[in-house]
C-alpha cells in the first residue's frame, strides 16, 4: 500500500517504515496515545480534506490550529498549517512552523521543500538558496531537492549555475517519465539564456514529447524560435496551441506585443518594404499572430468575400 502513495522517493522515513514492514518487523502503534491525540486526527482530517481544493477553504487554517493546539507533536498539522499560511502570504508566521518542525525533529524533506518555497516567495532568496543547497547535502538522492536549487539560481539568474543541478536531478530521474518534462524544460530555460540555445531546444522537444499540450513549454519554445527568426510557422503553431490551452494566459497572448513594438519602431515608413527582409518578415509574421489571437483574420476574410474589404 505504501508503494502506491505519490512522491514516496520524497518520503526517506515512509520508505523506512516500509522497508520494516517488508521485513516483518511489528511496529508500535503509537500515533494515537490519548483522546486530544484522537480529536486531533480528527481535526487534521477535516482540514485537510478542506485545503484539497483548488482554492482552500479559509476554515481548513482554523482546522489545522486546533489540530495543532490539541496534540503540539503532531508534525503533519504543523506541517499543513504552515503550507496554508504559505498560500495567503503569510510566509513569516510559515516560517515559525517551519521553525517548530525542526526544533521538533519533524523536518522531513516534503517540509523542508514547501520551507523553501515559502523563503522564496517572501523573496528571501538568499535564504532560500542555504536552504536548498543543505537539502541536496542532506539528501542528495532527493530530485526535488535538486530541482528546487536549479529554480531558485535559475530565478536570480544564475542559468549557467543552475545547469548542473538540472542535470543531477534528470540523471535521478533516469527512466521516470512524466517526471521528467519539468525539469528538461526548467533546463531548456536555463541552457537558453546562458546562450547555448541547441541544447535549450532539444530539452524542450523532449519535454514536449512527454508532455504534448504543455502550454508554458510550447510557449517559450515557440517565442524563442520567433527570437531567432527561424521555423516560424511552426512557431506559430506552438504559440496558437499555448493560447488554445492557456487561454486567461496574460504572459502567452501579450508577450508578442514588446518585439512587435520594437520592430515596428526600427522600420521607418519611408524606407521601402522589402518582404524579403528579416525584419520585416519577423513584423508581417508576428501582425499574422495577432490577427489569429484577435479574430481579425475570420472578419478580413468575409469582408473579402463581401467586397467590402479595402
Amino acid at each position: 500500500m505504501l508503494d502506491a502513495l505519490p512522491r514516496l522517493a520524497d518520503e526517506p522515513t515512509l520508505l523506512a517504515l516500509r522497508d520494516r514492514l517488508a521485513a516483518g518487523e511489528t511496529l508500535p502503534f503509537d500515533s494515537i496515545k490519548t483522546s486530544a491525540d484522537g480529536i486531533a486526527q480528527v481535526f487534521l482530517t477535516f482540514a485537510t480534506a478542506l485545503a484539497s481544493t483548488e482554492e482552500p477553504d479559509p476554515l481548513s487554517l482554523i482546522q489545522a490550529r486546533f489540530a495543532e493546539y490539541l496534540a503540539p507533536d503532531l508534525g503533519e498539522a504543523r506541517l499543513l498549517t504552515a503550507q496554508l499560511l504559505q498560500s495567503v502570504g503569510q510566509f513569516d508566521l510559515a516560517e515559525q512552523e517551519f521553525d517548530a518542525l525542526r526544533e521538533q525533529g519533524e523536518m522531513r524533506p516534503i517540509a523542508e521543500l514547501a520551507r523553501i518555497d515559502a523563503l522564496a516567495r517572501a523573496e528571501r532568496l538568499d535564504d532560500a538558496e542555504k536552504a536548498a543547497l543543505a537539502l541536496t547535502s542532506a539528501h542528495p538522492e532527493l530530485a526535488q531537492s535538486w530541482i528546487a536549487l536549479g529554480d531558485l539560481l535559475r530565478q536570480q539568474e544564475k542559468f549557467a549555475q543552475a545547469v548542473p543541478a538540472y542535470d543531477k536531478a534528470l540523471s535521478l530521474l533516469d527512466g521516470a517519465g512524466r517526471a521528467r518534462w519539468f525539469p528538461l524544460y526548467a533546463r531548456g530555460i536555463a541552457l537558453e539564456r546562458s546562450g547555448q540555445f541547441d541544447k535549450a531546444e532539444a530539452d524542450m522537444r523532449a519535454a514536449l514529447e512527454i508532455q504534448p499540450d504543455s502550454a508554458p513549454v510550447l510557449n517559450y519554445l515557440g517565442y524563442s524560435l520567433v527570437d531567432r527568426n527561424i521555423q516560424l510557422d511552426e512557431a506559430l503553431k506552438m504559440i496558437q496551441r499555448a493560447v488554445e490551452l492557456s487561454p486567461d494566459d496574460g504572459y502567452i497572448l501579450d508577450r508578442w506585443l514588446g518585439p512587435i513594438t520594437a520592430l515596428a519602431a526600427t522600420t521607418r515608413p519611408s524606407r521601402r518594404w522589402n518582404a524579403r527582409s528579416p525584419r520585416c518578415r519577423t513584423i508581417r509574421w508576428s501582425m499574422t499572430i495577432w490577427a489569429t489571437f484577435t479574430g481579425w483574420s475570420d472578419a478580413i476574410a468575409k469582408r473579402k468575400s463581401s467586397g467590402t474589404a479595402r
